[in-house]
């Protein structure tokens, strides 16, 4: 983007701070909510930075008004796809390349990490429902906890909150990595601090964290 005007790169830089706001789920009061519209009106110029240029084209949304449920639900997914699977640095490179061909290259292999992604959440499905219905039993109806190695570390948090809509209660979903150690998430509803109940716990980790 070494041509681009001042004015371009600041629009192109505040495209990225929408879908950033937007990724992390940030309430969209105050200052968010003044950077998503803001972004948004960006993304609608047409202007559109590169890099997400092209997962635009892939996803049909150029030409488009483009909204945050947009944003949300098609082009966000794909860039944490990258990270999910490990490689969070093709989503990175993706926003840096200049080289046309090479951005098409990557985006491709974008494209194909979600694809991987989403499969890795239906087969954890699969193995999580059944021990999900035997865990709401066993913890009165309270809480829904599966652990199962087959489970890829980069889809716990989508099954979790899977499970948590679909039985709505707080899900813990946990799978086994090197030496012993275990990864997992847990995601709330109706407004649970599951926070608080990991404090309760931090003996047990080597590290834990997360947000409402």
């Amino acid at each position: 983007m070494t041509n681009k005007t001042q004015k371009d790169r600041e629009a192109y830089d505040l495209q990225l701070v929408c879908l950033a706001a937007l990724a992390d789920i940030m309430p969209l009061k105050d200052e968010n909510r003044i950077f998503v519209r803001q972004g948004l009106q960006s993304f609608n110029t047409g202007n559109i930075r590169l890099g997400i240029k092209e997962l635009f084209g892939r996803l049909g949304l150029i030409g488009k008004s483009i909204s945050s449920t947009d944003l949300s639900w098609n082009v966000i997914p794909l860039l944490n796809a990258a990270g999910r699977l490990g490689k969070p640095e093709i989503a990175a490179q993706l926003l840096l390349e200049e080289n046309p061909s090479k951005r098409d290259e990557l985006a491709n292999i974008i494209i194909q990490l979600n694809k991987d992604r989403k499969q890795l959440g239906n087969d954890a499905w699969n193995y999580s429902e059944k021990a999900a219905y035997e865990s709401l039993e066993r913890y009165n109806n309270k809480l829904v906890m599966v652990a199962d190695e087959r489970i890829n570390r980069g889809v716990t948090g989508i099954v979790a909150n899977k499970l948590a809509q679909y039985f709505k209660v707080p899900a813990m979903v946990i799978t086994f990595i090197e030496n012993g150690n275990a990864i997992g998430s847990i995601r709330s509803v109706r407004g649970y601090d599951v926070t608080g109940l990991l404090d309760q716990m931090s003996e047990l980790f080597i590290n834990y964290g997360g947000h409402n």
